[in-house]
Order: C-alpha cells, then sequence, then structure tokens
C-alpha cells in the first residue's frame, strides 16, 4: 500500500514536472525560431534532466545550468538570459566588423560580380554561378554572363524573379571588403593570436588603422621570410588564392652562399629544381629556376611555385646543398609591387639571424602599389582581383558544376 501510493505520488509529480517543463520551454521558446538545436543538459539538483532548445551547445549549458539551479526550472527566464546573451555577441561582432572612419578610403569598391551578388543576396558564390549561368542577373539593364564581370555601387545590379517575372533591383551595400598587399618585414610572425612564451610581434600589429577585426592573411610566410602578404576579409578570394588545385604561381627571390663551390648553381642544379626535390612529405618542384645575381661569394635565385607547403623553398634549397639567407616573396599570381630590400645581397646576408625579439612595429602605413617598401601597404586592383577569382573557377566546374 505505502509501496503503491509512494510510486503514484513519485508518477504525479514527475508528470507534473515534465509538464511544467515542457510548457515552460514551449512559452520560452515562443518567437525564438533560430533556436534549432536541441540538446539535453544534465540537471545539477537531482536526477533528472532538462531538455533546453538553443542556438549552440555552450548556450544549451547555460540554460541547463541555470534551469536546474532553479527550483521551479524556470526556463523562461533561463531563455530570456541567452537571448540577452546572443544580443551581446552579435553586437560585439557587429562594432568589430564595422569600418572604421578613414579605412574607406582603401576599401574596393569595384568588386567581381559573383562577390557583388553574394554580399547582397547574402549566398554563397556557388549559388550565385547558377544564378549567372541561367542568365538572371542583370547589370544596369542588360543581362550578364560574365561571372567575372567587374562592377561597382554606381552600376544597377538585380536578379530576375521567377514569380513575378521582374528584375529586382539589388540595393548596393556600402564597400567594405578589403583586397590589400602588405610588405611583410623579417621577423614578424603570421598568427592573430600570441603565443604565451613567444616575444615575436604578430602580424596583426600591422594591420593598417581601422581594419582590426576584419582582416586575415591570405596563406602565410614563416617569420624569417619577408615580402609580398596578402589581407583580405573576403573568405572566396583567400580559399581561391590558398587552395592547390588553383595552382596560383608563388615567385620568391632567395639568397644563397656559393663560398664553397665559388661558382653560382649550375644549370644542373637549376633544372633538378624543376625537375622535382624529394622531401619529407613528398616531392616539391618548381616551376622556374634562374640565377638573376651573383657576386663571386653570393648568389640570387629566382624560384617560382605553385604550392605553399610549410618552408617548401627553403627546404628545397637545403636538401639540394644550399642555404637559404634571405627568401623574398615578390609575386602572387598577378599581384606584385614588391621593392627589392635590401637592395644588395652582402645587406641581406647580414641579416640574416639577427631577427630580434624586441622588433618594434606598427600600422602599415599606405605606400607605392608599384614598389612597396617593408611595413607600407596597397590596394589591389580590380584586374588582380578578378584574376584570383578566375583561378578558382575551374575548381568550382570541377567539383560543383552549375
Amino acid at each position: 500500500s505505502n509501496h503503491s501510493s509512494n510510486h503514484s505520488s513519485n508518477h504525479r509529480s514527475n508528470h507534473r514536472s515534465n509538464s511544467s517543463s515542457s510548457s515552460s520551454s514551449s512559452s520560452g521558446s515562443s518567437g525564438k525560431a533560430r533556436l534549432i538545436h536541441c540538446i539535453k543538459s544534465p540537471s545539477i539538483r537531482g536526477s533528472s534532466r532538462i531538455r533546453t532548445c538553443v542556438h549552440f551547445p555552450a548556450f544549451g549549458m547555460i540554460v541547463g545550468a541555470i534551469a536546474a539551479t532553479s527550483r521551479r526550472n524556470n526556463m523562461k527566464s533561463a531563455f530570456g538570459m541567452v537571448e540577452r546573451l546572443h544580443a551581446a555577441r552579435h553586437a560585439r561582432v557587429a562594432v568589430r566588423r564595422a569600418p572604421r572612419v578613414g579605412c574607406q578610403t582603401f576599401a574596393a569598391d569595384v568588386v567581381p560580380l559573383l562577390r557583388r551578388v553574394a554580399v547582397s543576396q547574402k549566398q554563397s558564390v556557388r549559388s550565385v554561378r547558377r544564378l549567372v549561368a541561367n542568365g538572371r542577373v542583370y547589370v544596369d539593364g542588360h543581362r550578364c554572363t560574365d561571372q567575372l564581370a567587374l562592377v561597382s555601387s554606381l552600376n544597377h545590379v538585380g536578379v530576375l524573379c521567377r514569380k513575378s517575372g521582374t528584375v529586382e533591383r539589388l540595393e548596393a551595400p556600402h564597400p567594405k571588403d578589403f583586397y590589400l598587399k602588405l610588405f611583410k618585414p623579417r621577423g614578424v610572425t603570421c598568427t592573430h593570436r600570441q603565443e604565451p612564451h613567444s616575444k615575436f610581434p604578430i602580424i596583426t600589429a600591422m594591420y593598417p588603422t581601422g581594419t582590426q577585426g576584419m582582416l586575415h592573411c591570405v596563406g602565410r610566410l614563416d617569420r624569417d621570410s619577408e615580402g609580398l602578404l596578402l589581407l583580405t576579409s573576403d573568405g572566396a578570394f583567400s580559399r581561391f588564392a590558398t587552395m592547390p588545385e588553383a595552382h596560383l604561381e608563388k615567385e620568391y627571390l632567395a639568397v644563397t652562399s656559393c663560398v664553397k663551390d665559388g661558382a653560382p648553381p649550375s644549370q644542373d642544379v637549376l633544372k633538378q629544381f624543376q625537375a622535382g626535390v624529394l622531401l619529407h612529405d613528398g616531392e616539391a618542384r618548381a616551376s622556374a629556376a634562374e640565377v638573376v645575381d651573383f657576386d663571386g661569394r653570393l648568389a640570387r635565385l629566382r624560384l617560382v611555385v605553385t604550392e605553399g607547403r610549410f618552408r617548401m623553398v627553403r627546404r628545397m634549397l637545403r636538401a639540394l646543398g644550399y642555404c637559404c639567407l634571405q627568401l623574398l616573396r615578390t609575386r602572387v599570381g598577378q599581384i606584385g609591387g614588391i621593392a627589392l630590400h635590401p637592395e644588395t645581397m652582402a645587406e641581406a646576408a647580414t641579416c640574416c639571424g639577427n631577427t630580434t625579439p624586441d622588433l618594434a612595429v606598427a600600422p602599415a602605413i599606405l605606400g607605392d602599389a608599384v614598389s612597396l617598401r617593408p611595413g607600407e601597404f596597397a590596394a589591389l586592383a580590380p584586374d588582380e582581383i578578378a584574376d584570383v577569382y578566375r583561378c578558382g573557377l575551374p575548381w568550382l566546374d570541377a567539383h560543383h558544376p552549375v
């Protein structure tokens, strides 16, 4: 009798608890369509499990902890707190991504058609390619089938609506995409997070004033290398510029010592660079290799590669018996404009190994796009932006045909 009575009371209490939890959950989640991911959070008090519907697992743990510590399992107040956290997070992201005053002078106003429609429609590049291929994109009243046509905020871009049969004009977004090239000096690490035990400066300290939080590196240059480094806020541009399938050329000038032989690298060595050098992570080859300067003790080589493996050029030189005293990247695809610095090989060899952690860096300053010096940056030309997109189209055609 007592056992059945206890069983009935426990059953009724569990039923009331479950109904209360479900009603609170439904009332708390009304109007919150974006809270789509359902998880179960273990209760802190008791063995009951509270069901929560949240957008992020981290928010699920917050809701579960708040509701579990509440005697009445007030899910509505828990969801209210999550909503406030969610809104605060989006506010911080919006502030961080908002272009600062003064940096709009080098924001890109002319971009490829793919990027313009993708930003306006909030769609992926693949989806926009289908729109263009189907003839549904119009520029200044004319149908445009060129995916890489350069458009600015002055051009009227529209998309044909299938239901109404009319061309809906897209509102031109405020220019907020950045496509920059930077002369990275030696001694700066290409990372966005300072390592706990490293005192070397990081690349974010060189981002132009007003662009912090909006840019990322397109590929990397190791700390001892210098030269051309691309910066952008466009993820598709970064993807096309770094994917191995794009075969985007990267040109380097390497200074090496020839004291042992007293002669520059022979033609056999240069052919070996192009035939392939066996490294521990596979064979690496250069599409072009030549000697551009020799002073009897030092030689400067020009090497062109289409891969971006870790310290690949340095390892290729070491595998063939040459040390690398300076490695300067001068070109990525059709993007160049890096001045030779230092101008003499002797100065370049003297700087080798003299990098100190207390290197002083400052935000990059605007320089000459044709001849950048260390610590200077410039905006990319529209044709240079379109060329990177063009290198990524074959990969899209192969993996995501329209």
